[in-house]
């Protein structure tokens, strides 16, 4: 019987979770406003991620949520704390680069900082609050990994703090 791989490293460990999740994104990126929701054999095609779909995306290419995601741990890679102004001007930077598609919670809650010269994450937390309180995208839960990866000697509590601080930004 085959053996599960496991990691060799920490760093490993953490690729694996950040890739994961890309993996997911692009697969699940040809499903996007399927309706009624897919079928049994609509999931099985899309796990081989062909590309099309709505946004006529790539064959592996992520979405808006995977590259928010991907932020997310650029903004945390270098740092020893969490700072909450580095992550919304990581945002920030993102929105004006522009990507291909962005959401509308993404768009009303981060895109509110479009021309902030400073106070990103204050900014952005008071459109999210304004205005997305009732938002069932995932974006905040997409964004989860790199949490868990930077935050692995935290305690349970201070990490679903930092959780509840960047998802506050978008919803």
């Amino acid at each position: 019987m085959n053996q599960p791989a496991t990691a060799q490293s920490l760093t490993d460990a953490a690729l694996g979770a950040l890739l994961g999740a890309c993996v997911g994104d692009a697969a699940g990126a040809v499903l996007e406003f399927v309706e009624p929701a897919p079928t049994t054999a609509q999931v099985q095609w899309a796990l081989t991620m062909p590309g099309g779909g709505v946004w006529g995306v790539a064959p592996g290419q992520i979405t808006d949520d995977g590259e928010l995601m991907l932020c997310l741990a650029q903004a945390l890679a270098d740092s020893p704390t969490f700072d909450l102004e580095r992550i919304a001007r990581t945002y920030a930077a993102w929105i004006a680069s522009p990507p291909f598609d962005i959401g509308t919670t993404t768009s009303r809650s981060l895109g509110a900082a479009q021309g902030v010269q400073s106070a990103y994450a204050a900014t952005m937390t008071s459109a999210a609050a304004r205005y997305c309180m009732e938002s069932k995208a995932n974006g905040s839960l997409m964004r989860a990994a790199p949490l868990g990866v930077w935050g692995r000697r935290l305690t349970p509590a201070a990490l679903a703090e930092c959780a509840r601080q960047d998802s506050c930004l978008s919803h």
